[in-house]
């Protein structure tokens, strides 16, 4: 099956594409998120997946959480392929995918996403599944429900996401989730960042969802913002 992904919900922008070719990944930071920068490279990885834009038989893209400007970038990518291609695009919760490789671990799973302003995107997931919405919360509120959750579950936690590194050395929520315990008492926490915003199970968790694709709603689907843009909170 001709599959592209386009993921550009943070600043490590990754395109992938799975053909009769094999498989094929781009990945790059460090430039400005634009249209016309994206395009190139969904047509490189195409072509090396053995197809052209025109053959991609399903887009996707993730969902959210995310930048604003990413998402929409994303969307609007993925959306012209379907136009000119006439295949399903169907985008994947960003978060499911950083959990999907994981979905056989015994211990809990807690995915961010560096939010800005002191916060950071967060949802926790068990055997694949999530069991919290996404929240938009500091690290200190991350820690606090980090000791809530593997005391109830008594295990440890693999922190991953994008940002797994960056919330792991906040000091605020290093302090938080370590003050007055023993060594011994301290959560085992492993920390595995996503890498190449865990594109491959993007595509993988798009197949599955497939055959429910609802081809009346493709064309007005849209990301799922946490939070409000900062013109929207501007205008009250």
């Amino acid at each position: 099956m001709n599959v592209l992904a386009i993921h550009t919900a943070t600043p490590e922008i990754c395109v992938a594409a799975e053909g009769d070719a094999g498989s094929y990944l781009i990945s790059f930071k460090g430039k400005s998120q634009q249209a016309e920068e994206i395009l190139p490279f969904m047509e490189e990885a195409v072509s090396k997946a053995g197809f052209s834009l025109k053959e991609t038989q399903l887009v996707t893209a993730p969902e959210g959480p995310g930048s604003f400007t990413g998402l929409r970038l994303a969307y609007s990518a993925a959306k012209a392929v379907q136009f000119s291609s006439g295949c399903p695009f169907i985008p994947v919760p960003t978060f499911t995918a950083c959990a999907n490789d994981f979905k056989y671990c015994t211990n809990p799973v807690l995915c961010v996403m560096d939010a800005k302003k002191k916060h950071f995107y967060a949802q926790f997931f068990k055997d694949g599944e999530a069991f919290s919405p996404v929240l938009d919360i500091s690290p200190e509120e991350i820690a606090a429900k980090v000791l809530e959750e593997t005391k109830r579950m008594e295990t440890g936690l693999i922190l991953t996401g994008p940002d797994a590194e960056i919330l792991a050395s906040n000091p605020s929520f290093e302090k938080t989730l370590n003050t007055g315990l023993s060594e011994k008492e301290k959560i085992n926490l492993q920390v595995i960042p996503t890498k190449n915003g865990a594109i491959f199970s993007i595509i993988a968790l798009s197949k599955l969802l497939l055959p429910h694709y609802n081809t009346g709603n493709s064309f007005g689907i849209g990301p799922i913002y946490v939070r409000r843009s900062d013109a929207e909170i501007s205008q009250g």
